[in-house]
């Protein structure tokens, strides 16, 4: 989730910024890997999270009306409006939850 919504805040000012920037897709596994979060101190994960997703939410308080309907195209997904490159990650943190709920309880 940490690299998710660093990477989804930084199409958000893309897209805010550039007329149809390319928005390139990335290997999660492989991120989680680089980044060593399975050796990562625990405690320090949740203030990682919160710090990036405030600096996610403060890119979206930015925006106005008119931003949500700007496109970026997603090397996998296809065009992307800002709505939907708020909308995603968002979603997405349910089932993060699940994964973390399992993986504290093995």
């Amino acid at each position: 989730m940490i690299d998710k919504m660093t990477i989804w805040r930084g199409r958000v000012e893309r897209i805010r910024l550039e007329n149809t920037p390319r928005l390139a897709g990335y290997d999660q596994a492989a991120l989680v890997r680089e980044r060593d979060y399975q050796h990562a101190e625990l405690s320090s994960l949740p203030e990682r999270l919160d710090h990036v997703c405030e600096r996610f939410s403060a890119a979206v308080r930015e925006l106005t009306e008119n931003h949500l309907a700007r496109i970026g195209v997603h090397a996998e997904l296809g065009p992307l409006t800002m709505a939907d490159c708020i909308r995603l990650p968002l979603e997405a943190a349910d089932l993060h939850k699940a994964q973390l709920i399992a993986a504290l309880g093995s």
